[in-house]
């Protein structure tokens, strides 16, 4: 059994759009997509799991000290029973060395939109091969104040990863997909 850590995970540092290459794993820097077109591909790729997208969020993140675009895509999985789980997926951008640089902030946004949009095929794929498989869960929402389970893991409240019986049932939709607001 594996016991994680108490202590918080630190945010991965990440380079500057402008620095970020391909060599070094980065992806999309060329898309010509639009946003739009991304998250209807992003729809399309959970849809492809059995999820729904209700909601993407624009807003933006502030992590070890940068601020990054980004959005809080809101999703719904099938659950056991037949009823569907709630989640949240927090897509946060490469930061831009010039904060005021609209055409690069866009082309980050788009970037980590198309990078999404590989890891959920990757993940599609590692569900067909390994069932029950589903990077998702991470996402999912457990409690009232819409903490994830990785935020409550990152936050070492490993304690409280598993939400009670009453709370989790209110986060559980019963038949229908609702929209997230």
């Amino acid at each position: 059994m594996f016991t994680p850590d108490n202590k918080p995970q630190e945010a991965k540092k990440v380079p500057y759009f402008e620095d970020a290459t391909s060599a070094d794993g980065w992806q999309g820097h060329a898309t010509t997509k639009s946003v739009k077109t991304l998250q209807a591909e992003i729809k399309t790729a959970l849809e492809r799991m059995e999820g729904d997208v209700t909601n993407f969020v624009s807003g933006t993140f502030e992590i070890n000290g940068q601020t990054r675009q980004g959005f809080q895509l809101f999703y719904v999985l099938p659950g056991p029973s037949g009823k569907h789980l709630k989640g949240r997926m927090d897509i946060a951008a490469l930061p831009v060395k010039d904060k005021f640089n609209a055409n690069k902030k866009e082309k980050s946004l788009r970037m980590a939109l198309f990078m999404v949009i590989i890891a959920l095929k990757g993940s599609w794929f590692l569900e067909v091969l390994a069932p029950g498989f589903s990077v998702l869960m991470p996402g999912l929402l457990v409690d009232r104040e819409g903490n994830t389970l990785s935020d409550l893991y990152t936050k070492g409240m490993t304690d409280h990863l598993l939400p009670s019986g009453d709370s989790f049932q209110e986060d559980v939709i019963e038949g229908e997909i609702k929209d997230v607001k």
